[in-house]
C-alpha cells in the first residue's frame, strides 16, 4: 500500500473520529430552562340601589345569598286617580291629575357605601301591566284597556307579540335628572324620544313601552352607569289628552317597573 493511500485513510479516521467525537458530546449536552407566571382571578361585583321619592334604600343584595335580586321595593306612585289632561305639557309636580314618581338608582349595596366595582349597562322592563275594573269608579266602565288595547284584558296578560300596542292606552315617559333636586332635565327625553328637552305626555305611549319591553329579552335601555354612579329618573303617568272617549273610565292600570342591571 503506499504511503499517500495510508494518508488518505487517516485522515478519513480522523475525520469520522471528529464528527464521532462531536456527536457523543451532543448527547450530554442536556439543557432545561423553565418560568412560571402564577396568577389569581376574582370577580367584580354590579349591585343595585333604588330609591323611590327620595325614601329608603332598596337593596339588589338584600334578599337571599348570592341572589342579588330584589322585587319588594316601595310603590312608585301615590296619585290612585288621574283625570284626563288638556295639554300634553306636563305640569310641574306635585299634581293630583297624573302620577309621577322620582326614582334614585345608584350602583351600590350593602353594607353601606359599598359600590359595584364594574360597569354596567343600566336597563328598564315592565314585566307586566294589568287591567282590571275598578269597583270604586261607579256604574259607568268605559271597556277600554289602559295598558294595550286589542289585547285581552285581565291580570297576567301580555301583548300577543313585541310591538307597539293599539292605540288607547295611558300617557307615559321617562326623564332623566341631573340630580335629586330633580330641577335639571338630562340631554332629551328618554321616552318617548323627543326632540325637546323635557318630556311632554304623548297618547298610547303606556302601551308602546309595554308593547316592546315586557320581557327579559327586550330590555329598554338606559345606557351605561358607572361603579358606584347615581342617576336620577322622573316616570309619567297621564290619562290621554281630552279623553273625550271615555273608553277608560273607572278602568285600572296596575304596571310594576323593573330595573336591572348588565355588565357592559
Amino acid at each position: 500500500m503506499s504511503s499517500n493511500t495510508i494518508k488518505k485513510l487517516l485522515l478519513s479516521l480522523i475525520v469520522v473520529g471528529v464528527l464521532a467525537s462531536f456527536t457523543a458530546r451532543g448527547t450530554f449536552a442536556v439543557f432545561n430552562s423553565s418560568t412560571r407566571n402564577p396568577a389569581s382571578i376574582a370577580t367584580g361585583s354590579i349591585l343595585m340601589t333604588n330609591s323611590v321619592g327620595g325614601g329608603s334604600n332598596c337593596y339588589s343584595d338584600l334578599t337571599a345569598a348570592n341572589n342579588n335580586v330584589n322585587t319588594g321595593c316601595t310603590q312608585p306612585f301615590s296619585t290612585t286617580t288621574l283625570y284626563p289632561i288638556l295639554s300634553s305639557t306636563a305640569p310641574t309636580p306635585p299634581q293630583t291629575t297624573v302620577a309621577y314618581a322620582d326614582i334614585t338608582i345608584t350602583s351600590a349595596g350593602l353594607p353601606v357605601s359599598t359600590n359595584s366595582t364594574l360597569p354596567a349597562t343600566l336597563m328598564l322592563t315592565m314585566p307586566n301591566c294589568d287591567a282590571s275594573n275598578n269597583a270604586t269608579a261607579g256604574a259607568y266602565l268605559g271597556g277600554g284597556n289602559p295598558c294595550c288595547p286589542g289585547d285581552a284584558f285581565g291580570a297576567g296578560v301580555l301583548p300577543a307579540s313585541v310591538g307597539n300596542c293599539p292605540t288607547g292606552s295611558l300617557d307615559f315617559f321617562i326623564q332623566e335628572y341631573t340630580s335629586s333636586a330633580f330641577t335639571t332635565p338630562v340631554s332629551s327625553c328618554l321616552f318617548p324620544v323627543q326632540s325637546s328637552t323635557t318630556c311632554t305626555f304623548l297618547d298610547d305611549t303606556l302601551g308602546q313601552f309595554f308593547g316592546n319591553y315586557h320581557d327579559i329579552s327586550h330590555y329598554f335601555s338606559l345606557g351605561s352607569i358607572a361603579a358606584g354612579a347615581t342617576r336620577y329618573f322622573r316616570i309619567g303617568v297621564a290619562e290621554p289628552i281630552d279623553d273625550v272617549g271615555n273608553y277608560l273610565q273607572g278602568e285600572t292600570a296596575t304596571f310594576s317597573l323593573y330595573w336591572h342591571m348588565e355588565q357592559q
